[in-house]
């Protein structure tokens, strides 16, 4: 059975022209551009990440950057740094997309480096097809101005060379032109446009992932316009007129005769990619190449590279002024990093493991150290001479940098990123340097340690540092100086609130002494309100012994009245009895009421009328019943009285 063909699809586009956006739509439709390992290990950079960084190795061991406008050196893909980036990036193709029939790869710089990756693609027996993602030139340039500080007509020129060398790597190939703003307006039907004119089957058909699709390709996060440029720089507006004939090129500009002879005959535009940049328009007897664009784009590419051109010389004038006048006066001035040792070997500072700088004195300059092996960093301190000599040391800032995105993995820049940093040696810190790392070499052995970093991703690192270096001590005279000023202003201070603190001792020590005045008298006071407190509580003992006596009186008392009541109550029970017969007897004997109240009277009377008056037995009862009575009742009125 015969086995299907391997194929690419390499998106091409320069620099913020959206091509993290398409390759994520990509991503949601199921081909994985990131190209992740089958392992999907958190801790891993994607395989798309270590391709960039290997791009971006490749480009400084060849001396180059990105951002340059010029070609790239002659015949630099069969050079030795082409040749180890080419075999590292086939291993990663092994190995990430050993399972895949479709490779996905996009990268800005793989618009300059396709002659790399054609001669990879050919060897594994990979057959490509291209995605040119263009975006509006100015658009570009005002995003790389803002993002990386380019001026505008670099931006434009950047992204000139990126399309042109894009162009130039689709010849004779299948490819489709896809416009960033179309991107952002339909992400489904560009999907649906690569998949249909580039035979590309995904995963999942665009219209069913429409809201993924949507979500991540949004058109609010754009925030660069070209518009008609109508306020900016008139000489910009043949860089629009180029897009606009990419930009009418949308369509399937295959590499097929065929269809580029259909596509003539409907009288389409095109774009001719066998020259630079040759853009043309069509005219008697085909495509005629519009040379006054052509010259004026010439000339601001061989202006922008005359400029950066002698900048570089002057630069480097000046830098070989300066160290030639420091190597006639007290020799050449350095720094040196130090790398600690690989894990598992010795882990000593020596010569042969660490990378020496030439320093400019009094310039600013930036010290870039390529750290291929990151795992140094996590068990061990990167260490840091930054002076060879006596001088003044200011760092404002140290970093540690993804090659390829520039993205800042660690970073000291103030006060308390310093503060992670140990400086040892002889060195004397500067004070009140909470913005830059400020120190006074007074010898030659000072140096700094960084420190370990053990969340580090497994990719190389750069080591950036800015930093400026003077042979002078001025600076530690003039600090020396300048603390003995404000030492000699805080004695004064001192002095002063030494005056004050003694008057408001003095001031104190009146009040206190006041204060034990009114203390004494009123302990004085006090002495006196617990005498009388004493004698109240004696008196109030006594009052209280007395008034219980009273009490118990009272009681007694409450006792022999109610004794009185009750005998009272007895007599007059008595006295109605005893009354009652005085009445009987009365009228029995014949008396009235007030004769017959007076004892006596009615004993006197009675004995004359016994015989006469009433019968003689019951009057004898009553005599005998009320003498009865007589002396209980003489006895507790004589009682009585003696109690009264």
């Amino acid at each position: 059975m015969e086995t299907k063909e391997k194929r690419a699809l390499i998106i091409l586009g320069m620099h913020r022209s959206g091509i993290s956006a398409l390759g994520g739509g990509i991503d949601r439709l199921g081909l994985n551009p990131e190209g992740r390992s089958p392992e999907g290990r958190g801790d891993e950079y994607s395989c798309h990440e270590a391709v960039m960084v290997h791009h971006e190795i490749m480009l400084r061991n060849m001396g180059c950057r990105w951002d340059m406008v010029g070609n790239l050196p002659r015949e630099w893909h069969r050079g030795g740094a082409a040749k180890d980036a080419g075999e590292k990036i086939s291993a990663i193709i092994d190995r990430c997309f050993s399972d895949n029939r479709l490779l996905v790869m996009g990268d800005p710089r793989m618009c300059r480096l396709m002659p790399l990756w054609t001669d990879i693609l050919a060897d594994k027996g990979i057959r490509p097809c291209f995605v040119l993602l263009v975006r509006h030139p100015y658009e570009v340039a005002r995003s790389l101005e803002k993002q990386e500080g380019f001026d505008l007509l670099k931006g434009h020129l950047l992204w000139l060379v990126h399309n042109r060398e894009a162009l130039a790597a689709v010849s004779g190939r299948d490819y489709m032109i896809i416009t960033y703003d179309a991107l952002l307006a339909d992400p489904v039907h560009c999907m649906e446009k690569i998949s249909r004119r580039l035979d590309i089957n995904f995963d999942r058909p665009p219209r069913q992932a429409h809201s993924r699709l949507i979500g991540f390709v949004r058109s609010d996060l754009k925030h660069h316009y070209g518009g008609s440029l109508e306020n900016a720089d008139k000489r910009f507006s043949r860089y629009e007129w180029l897009y606009d004939q990419l930009r009418m090129n949308q369509g399937p500009a295959l590499a097929d005769s065929e269809n580029r002879t259909a596509l003539i005959e409907k009288k389409q535009m095109d774009v001719e990619i066998n020259g630079f940049p040759l853009v043309t328009s069509p005219g008697t007897g085909g495509y005629i190449a519009n040379k006054a664009y052509v010259a004026e784009m010439f000339d601001d590419v061989m202006a922008v590279l005359s400029d950066y051109e002698q900048k570089e010389v002057d630069s480097e004038a000046r830098r070989e002024k300066r160290l030639l006048e420091a190597d006639q006066k007290d020799g050449v001035l350095y720094a040196r990093v130090y790398f600690p040792g690989v894990p598992g070997q010795e882990s000593g500072y020596t010569t042969e493991n660490s990378r020496q700088v030439l320093l400019a004195p009094d310039a600013w300059q930036k010290i870039s150290v390529f750290i291929a092996d990151p795992d140094i960093l996590r068990c061990g301190r990167l260490r840091i001479d930054p002076l060879n000599s006596r001088g003044t040391v200011n760092i404002s800032s140290v970093n540690l940098v993804h090659p390829a995105n520039g993205e800042v993995i660690w970073s000291a820049f103030d006060g308390s990123g310093f503060s992670q940093c140990a400086i040892e040696g002889q060195a004397i810190v500067a004070p009140d340097s909470e913005t830059s790392m400020v120190y006074f070499a007074t010898g030659g052995d000072a140096r700094i340690l960084l420190p370990m970093i053990p969340n580090l991703p497994e990719l190389p690192l750069n080591l950036d540092i800015w930093i400026r270096v003077t042979r002078s001590l001025k600076d530690l005279n003039d600090a020396w100086a300048g603390q003995e000023k404000r030492i000699g202003a805080l004695t004064g201070q001192a002095a002063e609130a030494a005056e004050k603190l003694e008057a408001c001792q003095r001031a104190c020590d009146e009040t206190v002494s006041g204060l034990e005045s009114e203390l004494t008298e009123a302990r004085q006071s006090l002495a006196l309100k617990d005498e009388a407190l004493d004698e109240c509580r004696i008196r109030q003992e006594a009052d209280e012994k007395r008034l219980q006596e009273l009490s118990q009186n009272v009681a007694e008392q409450d006792e022999r009245i109610a004794r009185y009541y009750s005998a009272i109550s007895e007599s007059e029970r008595r006295f109605s009895e005893l009354h009652a017969w005085f009445a009987r007897l009365a009228e029995l004997l014949g008396f009235d009421e007030t004769t017959a109240s007076s004892s006596v009277h009615l004993v006197k009377k009675s004995s004359k009328v016994f015989s006469r008056k009433a019968p003689i037995d019951e009057i004898q009862t009553v005599f005998r019943n009320f003498y009865a009575m007589m002396p209980e009742i003489d006895a507790s009125v004589a009682a009585e009285e003696e109690k009264r």
